[in-house]
């Protein structure tokens, strides 16, 4: 099997969640696996601790004091996609996957993306800028893209449940005994 060159790049520590055990599986394969985040409350805890080398490429984060949401999100866009263009600069990758404006990239590289979208677009209207470019879109079979549908991939589940999978997870009764040391009836 060819090795192929993957990058992914995303900039919320749920998305750490969703595209981990891909990682893993990935790199156990022998595929480069290069990993770009930002500064987003736990996110960088979160790949130290599962030992990944990476790039953040918002070590300040992108979140901009006394400047309105719709001109920083602006901002962001550009001084975003100038950064990821200055990273993939000189490289050569066989897909992205992002929850984010790495799908711009991909696009102007000609690189196939797969962005990871979990919320109706008729709920967040603006993300489709992020719909738009992508090749693929990753999400529950529930989601609606709207006029994006056409590029889902769909899957039976939603993204807090992939961690739950019984070939990852294994419950560990002594994290029950602490929260519920007599035994008594419990509910989740």
């Amino acid at each position: 099997m060819k090795k192929k060159r993957f990058l992914f790049f995303f900039v919320h520590p749920s998305k750490f969640h969703v595209f981990r055990y891909t990682i893993n599986a990935l790199k156990s394969k022998g595929h480069q696996v290069d990993i770009l985040i930002t500064s987003k409350d736990v996110l960088e805890e979160l790949v130290k601790r599962e030992g990944w080398e990476y790039i953040n490429i918002f070590p300040e984060g992108r979140k901009m004091r006394a400047v309105s949401p719709i001109i920083s999100s602006g901002i962001n866009f550009f001084r975003t996609i100038i950064r990821l263009f200055n990273y993939t600069k000189g490289k050569q990758y066989d897909l992205f996957i992002t929850d984010d404006l790495l799908v711009y990239i991909g696009k102007l590289k000609k690189i196939p993306s797969i962005v990871f979208n979990d919320d109706d677009l008729h709920n967040v209207n603006q993300f489709g800028l992020v719909l738009a470019p992508a090749s693929y879109i990753l999400s529950p079979d529930i989601t609606d893209n709207g006029k994006f549908n056409f590029k889902k991939i769909g899957f039976p589940g939603y993204k807090e449940l992939g961690s739950l999978h019984p070939n990852y997870f294994k419950p560990d009764k002594s994290v029950v005994n602490t929260f519920n040391p007599d035994h008594s009836k419990y509910y989740i």
